[in-house]
């Protein structure tokens, strides 16, 4: 009986220490994340530098932006797409349970 306990304790132990591992990872994750959009004149993909500005908001409609307006002066556009790196910092009051818009000029 005493080995039996002995053995569990040994297990639990094991499966803490992997449980506060991967809670360590989970918790390094950052803000930041990659966006990549389609960039056209009318119906023509464009290709060139543009200076571009991205804003996060909490309805489709726009109406109220949340976090600061990240500037990227010089995107480099090639037939149409571009790939840019945000992070609006932990600007999300509810975090990823709820639903953002993306808007770039």
């Amino acid at each position: 009986m005493a080995r039996m306990i002995s053995l569990l304790r040994q297990i639990f132990t094991v499966v803490l220490l992997v449980a506060l591992c991967l809670a360590k990872l989970a918790l390094a994750q950052g803000t930041a994340f990659t966006y990549q959009g389609k960039l056209t004149d009318g119906a023509n993909p464009t290709s060139g530098n543009f200076n571009q500005q991205f804003q996060l908001f909490d309805a489709l409609t726009g109406d109220t932006q949340v976090g600061a307006t990240f500037t990227n002066p010089t995107v480099a556009v090639t037939s149409g797409v571009f790939t840019v790196q945000l992070n609006f910092g932990c600007a999300y009051p509810l975090g990823f349970l709820s639903a953002y818009f993306l808007i770039s000029t």
